[in-house]
């Protein structure tokens, strides 16, 4: 048989969950908009098309650009 701490993992739960919404709020102003930040179609718009990011060295798929985190890691900096 296997314990869990449910009190540990619930405390972990909020603080994950917060620090998400943290995070969130902080795409939502640099990006001057709120959107689904999960949604691989309105995050392409936001970086690519309102914000205008170049993407050089971003791989396309059948869909567009790609928004898998290795292809975002190549903007970074």
């Amino acid at each position: 048989m296997i314990s869990v701490d449910k009190e540990f993992l619930n405390k972990l739960s909020k603080q994950v969950h917060g620090e998400i919404d943290k995070l969130t709020k902080k795409i939502h102003k640099l990006a001057g908009e709120e959107f689904n930040v999960a949604s691989t179609k309105q995050l392409r718009e936001v970086l690519f098309e309102k914000l205008e990011i170049p993407t050089d060295t971003i791989r396309s798929t059948k869909t567009g650009l790609s928004t898998a985190a290795s292809e975002l890691a190549k903007l970074k900096g």
